[in-house]
């Protein structure tokens, strides 16, 4: 979707569908899903060329720059994916500590703050997220680069175990276990 200048504009796990891949159970494939909010990379303006102060997607999965600039942009998306895998490590949204909408807004666009990323996660997993949450979207890696990642690498090539929670099924291979 990427390659083709799209941008998904809402990720977030409801719209993240697995399903049992060629090998069973043990080797599941993820779908996007929702693809309502789509649009074409650029810069949310309306006829007169001002500002389009509307951000896209649901809050709590929003990048600084949609919601401050109303720039919609790929770089967007991975800042949503970062804050899915915090979820998927922690079990608790990034944002988990925001009431409401207006104190996250407040957080990224007037602190300039970024989601903690859970200490429990390997030092790739951290790196991941690092790069995720890079305040500058310039500086946020792509999808292509993330797919070479040895945070990724590791959870494509680690053994599946036998587990009836999601959120467990490739636990040793990215969190520290003590």
């Amino acid at each position: 979707m990427h390659s083709f200048g799209m941008v998904h504009c809402d990720l977030k796990p409801s719209n993240i569908l697995v399903f049992p891949g060629p090998g069973g159970v043990n080797n599941n494939e993820l779908k996007i899903a929702d693809f309502g909010l789509v649009k074409e990379r650029g810069i949310c303006k309306d006829d007169n060329n001002f500002w389009k102060f509307r951000f896209r997607g649901t809050p709590f999965y929003v990048s600084p720059e949609s919601l401050a600039h109303g720039e919609i942009g790929t770089p967007m998306d991975i800042w949503s994916l970062g804050c899915i895998v915090v979820e998927m490590v922690t079990g608790t949204p990034a944002w988990w500590q925001c009431l409401d909408q207006e104190t996250l807004m407040f957080r990224l666009a007037i602190l300039h703050e970024t989601p903690r990323i859970p200490e429990n996660l390997s030092e790739d997993g951290k790196d991941f997220l690092r790069k995720c949450f890079a305040r500058d979207p310039t500086e946020r890696w792509t999808a292509q680069m993330f797919l070479d990642h040895p945070f990724v690498i590791d959870q494509v090539s680690a053994p599946q175990l036998s587990s009836g929670s999601p959120l467990d099924l490739h636990a040793p291979s990215f969190m520290h276990l003590h």
